[in-house]
Order: structure tokens, then C-alpha cells, then sequence
């Protein structure tokens, strides 16, 4: 347990991070005493019973990170006093109820991860409120009601996961505004409409799940304008396939269990009467949930150098084993280089196209201000150069 008079005694501290260390029972109300607090870094522990409303009381705070515990009820509205907040991580806990509606307040917010969780509301739409913000994950929660169109006046907008909730109508037409958008993940949900053309504004755009809904009609020909597309799944709706831009390259298990699809012969689906497709050749892997910091973390034993398997100009390569066992590669970006974003993006796109027996896919990416991180299919027995990856 942490000792509830450490709030007493360290209220000049900037910085407290203590993720990952065992911690079990509930967090000290006294931890709101830490009135210098920036940083805040309490991950990967065993905390227990509810967010204390202590925590408004630190007005300094910028980064909150609790994620990977085991914190109950609501998330205090309390919280959205904390106006110089960038960063919170409460994803993968056991948080209930609605979100607070005051989340517009928090207008420095750039990362929100809440997934994960039990949550039961709708999105406040005070949330899109914030114009800063990059990154929202809410998905793998019970989050219900219409998508807000409201969401598209973020333009900052990067990455947005709202997979596996209960958001039922139409997908907003608003979407199409967010012309800095990378990921956009919406799969098993309710929704009921068809893809919009206003998505092929999404320049930017390298994945878009969409799959397992109610979505119906064809896949607007805008679509094909995407050419940084990598990832595009509509499997288990109801549309027919273009076939130009990216979706020339996608696989067939991107459209499978669409009753009423046609397209290429690629696809496995029936063909479109009075169209002809060309046959493509190669195929995109397929991504996976969120890969966090604190998994990476332990998988690389707190980046330990006996993990390390390489190192270059760039980043370092470790070997990394995950709590279930799997083995990976893990190539971490040294931010202290001004290239490291740039080299991040582009690497990713490049190496989600290798197959080599040594790496065979992209398996996820651990992308936060803190972390840049590719997370690597790895074959012990391959001898592919390590320097292609540094």
C-alpha cells in the first residue's frame, strides 16, 4: 500500500511515477496535498474502489495515467477543474456509469484513453468542445446513442477508437471533416447507414475498421482517393467493392459475411453485373487492439538491455514477451531525435507490406507522447538484417 502520509510529505514533487510496482489497495485521498504535481503515473498496479476527489485539487497536473488497475465507479467530475490537463489514461479498469458532461472544460486534453472499461453513457457532447484534442479511445465499453457530428470540428483529430460499444444510427457526415485523421475504428456497433462519400476527404487515413454493423449499400468510389489506406474492413455488412486506389491490394477477409456483396473474384464474393475487375496480387495484415505502454513495459523486462537484440540510429530492437507468452519485436523511436515521429509513421507504413520469415507483420503500434513503438511479429529462427529495421 502507498502511505497516506506521502501527500504530506513530498508537496513540492513535480513528478511521481510509480506504474507497474505491485501496488495494491486504495489511492491515498492524500495524494491531492501533491500540489506541484505535473505528472502523475500510477499504471499497471492493483488499485482498488474509486478515483478519490482529492485529485482536483492538484491545478498544476498535466499528465494522468491510471490505466491497467482495478478502479471502480464513476469518473469524478471533479476532474475536469484540472483546465492544464493534456493526457489521461484511465483505459483498462473497471469504471462504470456516465461520463461527466463537464469533459469540454479540459480544453489543453490532446490523449483521453478510457478504454476498457464498464461505461454505460452516451459521449457528452462537451467533449468535442476540446480543439486540441489527438487521441480518444473509448472502445470495449457499453457506450450507447448516436455519434455526434460535433466530433468534426476537431481537426486535430488523429486517432479515433470507439470499437465494440452500442452506438446505434447514422455515421456522421461530419467525420469527413477530420482531414488529419489516421485510425478510424468503429467496428461492432449498431450502426445503421450507409458509408458516406464524405469520407474520402479523410487524405490522411491509413485504417478504417468498420466492420461488424448494420452498414448497407455501395462503398463510395471516393474511398479510392485514400492511397495511404492500409487497412479497410467492412466484413459482415452489406456493399459492393470498388476497385481502385488501396482497395486493389485489400484481402478478401476485409468483405467476407456481406450477404448482398459483389466485386472482384479476389474478394470471394459475387461478381457485379457489368463490371470488370482486374485481379490483384498482394494483401494487407491485419491490426489488433491497442498495444499499451506498461504491456510493452513488461515485455521488455523495463526495456532491459539484456532484451535488446539491436540498436541504431534511430531506435533500439528488444526482444519481448508478452504475459500470454507470445514472443515479438519490438523496435522502440529514440524521441529525443527530431526525426522520430517521421521515421515512426513512415516505417510503420512501409513494414506493414514486409513478409520476411524473420518478421513476418505488423502486429500493433504504442503510440503516445511518451513512446514510440512498433510491435513486431518475430520468428527466433529468421535472419533477416537487423539494420533494415534501424
Amino acid at each position: 500500500m502507498l502511505p497516506k502520509a506521502l501527500g504530506n510529505l513530498l508537496t513540492s514533487l513535480e513528478v511521481f511515477h510509480a506504474s507497474s510496482c505491485g501496488i495494491k489497495g486504495m489511492i491515498p485521498s492524500e495524494i491531492g496535498n501533491m500540489s506541484n504535481l505535473i505528472w502523475l503515473e500510477m499504471g499497471g498496479n492493483n488499485w482498488i474502489r474509486t478515483i478519490p476527489d482529492t485529485f482536483s485539487q492538484l491545478r498544476k497536473l498535466q499528465k494522468l495515467s491510471l490505466s491497467e488497475n482495478k478502479l471502480q465507479g464513476s469518473i469524478p467530475d471533479t476532474l475536469c477543474n484540472l483546465e492544464n490537463m493534456f493526457f489521461i489514461d484511465f483505459g483498462i479498469n473497471k469504471l462504470s456509469q456516465q461520463l461527466p458532461t463537464c469533459l469540454g472544460n479540459l480544453t489543453s486534453l490532446r490523449e483521453f484513453y478510457l478504454d476498457s472499461n464498464l461505461l454505460t453513457s452516451t459521449i457528452p457532447s462537451t467533449l468535442w468542445i476540446s480543439k486540441e484534442i489527438q487521441i480518444v479511445d473509448m472502445s470495449y465499453n457499453f457506450l450507447n446513442g448516436s455519434l455526434d457530428p460535433e466530433m468534426g470540428n476537431i481537426k486535430s483529430m488523429r486517432e479515433l477508437y470507439l470499437s465494440r460499444n452500442q452506438f446505434s444510427g447514422e455515421i456522421p457526415s461530419t467525420i469527413g471533416q477530420l482531414q488529419n485523421l489516421v485510425n478510424l475504428t468503429l467496428s461492432k456497433n449498431l450502426l445503421h447507414s450507409p458509408i458516406l462519400e464524405s469520407l474520402g476527404n479523410l487524405i490522411t487515413l491509413q485504417y478504417m475498421d468498420i466492420s461488424k454493423n448494420n452498414l448497407y449499400g455501395e462503398i463510395p468510389r471516393s474511398l479510392e482517393k485514400l492511397k495511404d489506406l492500409m487497412y479497410f474492413n467492412v466484413s459482415f455488412n452489406e456493399r459492393e467493392i470498388p476497385n481502385g486506389g488501396p482497395f486493389k491490394n485489400l484481402s478478401a477477409d476485409f468483405f467476407k459475411g456481406n450477404r448482398e456483396l459483389c466485386g472482384a473474384s479476389q474478394y470471394k464474393v459475387m461478381p457485379c453485373k457489368g463490371i470488370h475487375f482486374f485481379q490483384a496480387q498482394s494483401t494487407f495484415p491485419i491490426t489488433v487492439k491497442r498495444i499499451s505502454y506498461y504491456e510493452v513495459l513488461n515485455a521488455t523486462n523495463k526495456f532491459d538491455e539484456e532484451s535488446m537484440i539491436g540498436i541504431g540510429s534511430i531506435g533500439s530492437i528488444y526482444k519481448g514477451i508478452f504475459s500470454d507468452g507470445m514472443i515479438v519485436a519490438i523496435k522502440v523511436f529514440n524521441l529525443d531525435l527530431k526525426s522520430a515521429n517521421k521515421s515512426f509513421d513512415t516505417e510503420y507504413h512501409i513494414l506493414c507490406n514486409i513478409r520476411h520469415k524473420n518478421l513476418l507483420k505488423v502486429i500493433s503500434n504504442c503510440s503516445n507522447l511518451d513512446l514510440k513503438a512498433l510491435v513486431l511479429e518475430y520468428m527466433p529462427n529468421g535472419n533477416l538484417n537487423k539494420s533494415a529495421l534501424l
